[in-house]
């Protein structure tokens, strides 16, 4: 079997949106993840362009239809091959010089809902049954289930009636109707052993964070914001700016009043949103915004575990129950407002998301987004390479020579890396020297002494008695193997103990990068963190969680990192912040938000061993109503699926 994914979606080529495309995609699912969703050899290629009809009698019914039949009369000159090949099979050579019998399949459509839509030969929005996959009522999207609550679409439920001569189409238009079903032939009915409403698959970029989050719950944020008055906005605005940056992440300085057309930065917008507003939506004085930011956190988890590089019979057993609690909290949500309907499909089609994954697999392998990053390319072949005249012809002939190229530098690539597999890089003498395990401290200053380091810092509190407390750390710690002074510990034998000079070299640090091993895929990944009273005209930073012993982690803030020359050694050492986990009994501001707390430690700053630090962590300060210091910090779960798996097996402990 050889299987096909195919994708499909109208783009602007000119910058004024005036000259469109309508590029089709595809690749193939044989190949590994991360080989199909690259950009180079083995990722997707343009296929074709599907005609773009005017629009200029948009609206009525038979135009409307005239579009569909246009649209999948012209996809079946592409398919027609594969209809044929995947009954009789067709004799391949391979790579290895094998041949094989293959048979082609689609195994998937990657598309947003409209184009699902036409895919589909749904109704639509505004169809009776408006899910591509299933017949729920239009007026039941927002009721969600652990499984799916109507029957799935067939072929069978729909063709026959089609091919059926002995009905009228006033019949037949009652018989379909409500079903939400367009009475034409789907061109998908034709590839055999394919299930057109299965093949239809999840797409999270258009149903999460350019759907159901931006179109909906976002506005109803903006909106609620927006009545509460500017001192609001303006605080929300405040605490969005004073969020720390973090690598792979939008920062923003106002979000009450800004649209975006790019998913991903409503996708970072909805991972802090909760933490940063939700003391200014307390039940007793914005009921509405308090059940919203509830709907929003049950929102942002079923986000993260969509997400998941891997599924377990446990993720989707907790995704299946949180599609349950979002489902009620939005029908809480809805007592409160009752002016905004929430039966719209892209509140409903995330029921079928347990289905896609095990059929298909993570939702990364049916996400619009890397098919979407092509469109840059071929907008760019529009605008530099073409006349402007007869487009399609001329972007796939340039798209295919592109193709061809990327082939025979691949082949090129391969053999260097081949004939170079013999010849190792030797790692240079600096980059070994301050390597430690899993982390390497980089951004180094000049050598320093501790007597400089005490001048440089004397108006600094967090540097008060530094070298006696370094002294205790170093002797306790590096020369005895403790980890972290226990409270009370006593002291060595005085006549072990190492007194330091002010001569002792010191090289200070402002960037670590952290290897740490996933929980989630268990694969290598790294954090990149800076400990900078400078980083781009900033001070910042970071937090980290550390090691205290083999069953304990910890939270704290760097504050000063560098290692200690003893011996001709050097030892990596973090001076930091201590943060406590905050346990017990939530506050009613923030039950039902499961946020993260944790608490400036009663020994705030001490030191720890660099190698001790697992990786980096978001932390925000938690402001009270008034903008003031709470003296709590949250810890941001929601950053990437590692964190959030991490945290919520580290805060229940």
């Amino acid at each position: 079997p050889l299987g096909y994914e195919i994708y499909a979606d109208k783009t602007r080529l000119s910058s004024f949106g005036t000259q469109k495309g309508y590029p089709i995609m595809a690749r193939v699912a044989n190949l590994p993840s991360n080989i199909r969703k690259g950009t180079g050899f083995g990722g997707a290629e343009v296929v074709g362009f599907l005609p773009i009809v005017s629009e200029t009698k948009e609206g009525t019914k038979r135009f409307v239809a005239l579009k569909r039949v246009i649209w999948h009369d012209s996809f079946w000159i592409l398919l027609q091959t594969v209809a044929e090949h995947a009954k009789t099979g067709y004799k391949f050579r391979c790579g290895d010089g094998v041949e094989r019998l293959l048979y082609p399949f689609i195994i998937m459509l990657v598309a947003d809902y409209e184009e699902q839509s036409v895919m589909a030969l749904i109704r639509g929005v505004n169809g009776l049954a408006p899910c591509p996959v299933c017949i729920v009522p239009q007026d039941q999207q927002s009721i969600l289930g652990v499984r799916p609550l109507y029957p799935l679409r067939q072929h069978s439920d729909t063709e026959p009636h089609l091919n059926n001569r002995n009905i009228n189409k006033r019949q037949l238009e009652a018989i379909i109707k409500p079903m939400g079903i367009r009475p034409i032939v789907n061109t998908f009915w034709k590839i055999p052993r394919m299930n057109v409403y299965q093949a239809v698959s999840w797409d999270r970029l258009h149903a999460y964070h350019g759907g159901l989050f931006s179109d909906h719950l976002f506005v109803q944020f903006q909106e609620i914001v927006k009545e509460m008055g500017k001192k609001t906005m303006e605080a929300i605005n405040g605490r969005f700016d004073l969020i720390p940056r973090w690598k792979d992440m939008n920062h923003f300085s106002e979000v009450c009043s800004v649209t975006f057309t790019d998913g991903t930065k409503y996708e970072d917008i909805s991972k802090v949103l909760v933490h940063a507003s939700y003391r200014l939506f307390k039940p007793t004085v914005a009921k509405r915004g308090h059940l919203l930011l509830k709907c929003i956190r049950r929102y942002v988890v079923l986000d993260m575990i969509a997400g998941l590089e891997v599924q377990t019979e446990s993720s989707l057993r907790r995704y299946a129950a949180e599609l349950v609690n979002f489902s009620k909290a939005i029908q809480i949500y809805h007592t409160e407002h009752p002016d905004k309907s929430w039966n719209f499909p892209k509140m409903h089609t995330h029921q079928h998301l347990i289905q896609d994954v095990l059929s298909k697999g993570i939702t990364k392998n049916y996400n619009t987004k890397p098919f979407e990053k092509m469109h840059g390319h071929i907008k760019s072949i529009y605008a530099d390479q073409t006349n402007f005249k007869n487009i399609e012809d001329q972007i796939t002939r340039i798209q295919h020579h592109t193709s061809i190229a990327g082939i025979i530098q691949g082949h090129l690539d391969a053999y260097d890396g081949f004939s170079s597999a013999d010849k190792p890089k030797m790692p240079s003498e600096d980059s070994v020297t301050f390597q430690f395990g899993n982390v390497y401290l980089g951004a180094r200053q000049a050598v320093t002494t501790l007597a400089k380091i005490e001048e440089a810092h004397s108006d600094n509190p967090v540097f008060a008695r530094f070298r006696p407390r370094f002294e205790e750390f170093f002797n306790r710690t590096i020369r005895f193997g403790m980890v972290r002074p226990a409270q009370g510990a006593a002291r060595h034998n005085h006549s072990q103990w190492i007194r330091l000079s002010g001569s002792e070299h010191f090289v200070e640090a402002r960037y670590l990068k952290v290897d740490y091993e996933s929980k989630v895929d268990w694969k290598l990944l790294t954090d990149h963190l800076r400990c900078n009273p400078s980083f781009q005209k900033a001070p910042r930073y970071d937090h980290v969680i550390y090691t205290v012993d083999d069953n304990t982690a910890g939270f704290a803030q760097l504050l000063f990192v560098f290692t200690f020359l003893f011996e001709g050694e050097h030892h990596p050492v973090a001076m930091v912040r201590f943060l406590d986990i905050v346990r017990g009994r939530r506050s009613n501001a923030d039950s039902g938000m499961e946020l993260f707390r944790v608490r400036r430690s009663p020994t705030p700053v001490d030191f720890i061993r660099a190698t001790s630090i697992v990786r980096g962590v978001l932390v925000m300060e938690d402001l009270n109503e008034e903008g003031g210091r709470s003296g709590d910090f949250l810890v941001v779960d929601t950053v990437d699926s590692d964190i959030f798996i991490r945290l919520g097996a580290l805060f229940t402990e």
